[in-house]
């Protein structure tokens, strides 16, 4: 003999709230209309009443149980959702302020130019080119590079003719500040390309 009872019986908290609700009220309906002899059952034994009044009492818990879940599961969900608006609100702010932090930053690069990184931002503003081609290696490119005042394109290039650009904050500042940047002779060759012996 078993010490405990087949647990199998707990399956029925996992009925449908619909499920408990008909079982409660007909057991309700069935003691009410036993008690008031509105519907004839015979003689309803002690024993049997008490087992629909615990069916009736059970189902009306786990009733009121799964409504429960229901609507904390909704709050649940609303406190989730408006959390992860806020996280996402406040990724994007601090991205947002990172980025304003490192675009200052690159921009002070501005006042410590070597002549030759600024002949090389001067030619392309007189000559209105945001984009120009040049060798991947270039040597004349790499501190400007590094300062993140030209960047490298990107795909499948020839590597002497690889793709440049100037960042868009960038570009806008140095249409800003042309004045400072309009020495260099249109004339002469590409600044940035490195002599070929």
């Amino acid at each position: 003999m078993a010490w405990f009872p087949d647990s199998n019986w707990l399956r029925v908290l996992d009925v449908k709230g619909s499920t408990a609700l008909a079982v409660a009220v007909s057991s309700a309906t069935i003691i009410v209309f036993a008690e008031k002899e509105i519907l004839y059952l015979g003689e309803i034994p002690n024993y049997l009443r008490a087992v629909i009044v615990i069916v009736g009492i059970l189902a009306s818990l786990i009733f009121l149980a799964k409504v429960w879940d229901y609507f904390f599961a909704q709050k649940n969900e609303e406190k989730l959702a408006k959390r992860k608006k806020i996280e996402q609100e406040e990724e994007l702010e601090r991205k947002k302020i990172e980025r304003q932090d490192f675009e200052a930053r690159v921009l002070t690069y501005l006042d410590t130019l070597s002549y030759d990184e600024k002949e090389i931002l001067s030619y392309l503003i007189l000559s209105n080119q945001q984009s120009f081609t040049a060798d991947m290696a270039s040597s004349k490119l790499a501190t400007l590079k590094q300062k993140h005042l030209v960047a490298m394109g990107s795909g499948v290039h020839s590597q002497l003719d690889w793709p440049y650009t100037i960042p868009d904050f960038v570009w806008a500042e140095l249409q800003r500040r042309k004045d400072d940047f309009s020495f260099a002779d249109l004339r002469e060759p590409h600044p940035w390309r490195d002599p070929y012996f």
